[in-house]
Order: C-alpha cells, then structure tokens, then sequence
C-alpha cells in the first residue's frame, strides 16, 4: 500500500511494508525536495511513531529545514502487526534495518540518519554499527543502553544472589505465562535470553559516525550515568544534558507531554538536531 498526497515540494505517504520476517509494518514516509538528508525516527516501548507527541515535534522541524524523514510503527505498536507479550530485541532490530533498508531505496538522499528513542535507543545504536557505512549520524533521546541492568537485575523476578529468576518467576515461565518488567510490561523467555546477551554498551562507544545524545538529568527509567559515560567515549560524539528533565525529555510527571516546560524541552532538542546535521552538512 502506498497511499500519497502532495503539499508543494514535500510528497506524504503512508506506507506498508515488512520485516524481515514478514511482519507486516506500517509507517509515514515524507519525502522533502531537494533531497539531500533522510532520517529514520523508531519509536519507544509501548507508544508509536508520534512517541506520545514528541516526534511530531521533531517532524515538524525536519520538515522546515528540508529533511526527508520515515516514522513507522515498530512491531505489536501502533498500526503494525504483532503484538508486545511475543516482541523480542533482535525482532525490533530487524525492524529498524528493514525500515532503514526502505528509506534508501525511497530517498535519494545523500545522508541518512537514524533516530532512536528510549527502549529502541540501544537497538537503533546496534543497527547503527551494523550500517555504519550508510549512515552520516545518530540521535538518540534518553536511549536504554544496558538491557540486563533494566529489564532484569533492577526487577523483582530476579535473585541476585543465585544470579536466576525466582522461584515463582520460573513456575511462570514454565507454565508459558510471563514475567513483567517496569511493572506492567510482559517478558517471555526469549526476550529475558536476549536482555542478558544484548549488549549496545558495547557498541556505542565504537559507533565511528557522529553521535548525538540527549537526556535529562531526572530520567527515572534509563539510567543517565550509563549514557553519559557510553556516549562520551564514542570517538565523534555530542551528550546533551537536560537538567531536570524526566524521561523523555519531560517535566517530572508530565506523562502527556502537555506541560509548557516539556514543549519547550522539545522544540529545543529538535532544533539542536537540526543545527547539528546542518553544521556537519558543510565539516
């Protein structure tokens, strides 16, 4: 499907494709004349490719400057298929290449960039390092970089001391039920395996294109330290600290993102995007 409409030199379409493994993916692609830079935004855990907002911010920015930019639907999100209890890390990650691997066929760019965001931030950083040699840059906003730390040690269905799950997690997975992380989000078997061995705090530091990174000081669910100290030891890498800000680039308890002070946040770091594939346009 390849529905289009046409605003002057910008061509809007919406888009179904799929992933590696056929799932069916869906995802807004505009394509912006000249087209000199592309951008692929993916999305957090458990929002979609307006990222409760914050994206259509950022999209409207990269609209202004000229950027051609493709948001989609990650797999069990939005109006893609799947659903979030069967998601598996290397599953978004097919994704994310599979929407990158579109995007350089729609888009005669001359640079593309990849956007990633929260629970995607860390996958998005692994893809990066897999297409480095297609890729002029990456951005990501408060990216989780150390899936065993979040998703399993910092749980309760985790027992540090015999470095397992729990008795009672185990039931649950040998009854085929889940175990929930922050709380309310489902993990089977295959993602808790994956959590463990997945590791872009490896490979971010290694990421040999320019790196952006935001995240505030007050960030709640990814761990600030952890990517301060990843993004600082990538050889061409840019950290922006929003002092105060909770997670995703947000004003303490804003879960809407409706607060002036969040907006402001946002409209800032899009401009600082912005501003930092312009300036590297022309180094």
């Amino acid at each position: 499907m390849d529905n289009r409409h046409l605003d002057g030199n910008r061509e809007k379409r919406e888009i179904a494709f799929r992933s590696y493994d056929g799932t069916d993916l869906s995802g807004t692609l505009q394509l912006i004349a000249p087209d000199d830079v592309a951008i692929l935004l993916v999305h957090g855990l458990t929002v979609d490719r307006h990222e409760d907002g914050f994206y259509d911010r950022v999209v409207d920015a990269f609209v202004y400057a000229g950027f051609t930019n493709f948001g989609f639907d990650l797999r069990g999100h939005g109006k893609s298929a799947g659903t979030l209890e069967s998601l598996t890390l290397n599953g978004v990650m097919s994704d994310i290449e599979s929407a990158l691997n579109l995007l350089r066929t729609a888009s005669a760019a001359k640079r593309f960039y990849l956007v990633g965001s929260s629970f995607s931030g860390g996958l998005a950083a692994m893809v990066a390092r897999d297409n480095s040699s297609s890729l002029a840059g990456v951005v990501l906003f408060n990216p989780l970089l150390d899936y065993r730390r979040r998703l399993i040690e910092s749980q309760p269905f985790w027992d540090p001391n015999r470095s397992q799950v729990t008795e009672e997690a185990k039931r649950a997975l040998d009854a085929g039920q889940f175990v929930r992380f922050n709380s309310s989000r489902p993990m089977q078997r295959a993602l808790f395996n994956e959590a463990i061995r997945v590791r872009p705090d490896e490979g971010v530091p290694r990421l040999p294109m320019r790196v952006l990174v935001f995240h505030g000081t007050a960030d709640s669910r990814t761990p600030f330290d952890v990517a301060q100290s990843l993004t600082l030891k990538a050889a061409h890498s840019e950290f922006v600290a929003v002092e105060g800000a909770d997670h995703g680039l947000c004003w303490p308890g804003d879960d809407d993102f409706s607060h002036p002070t969040t907006r402001q946040w946002h409209s800032q770091a899009a401009e600082r995007v912005v501003t930092w594939i312009n300036t590297h346009a022309s180094s």
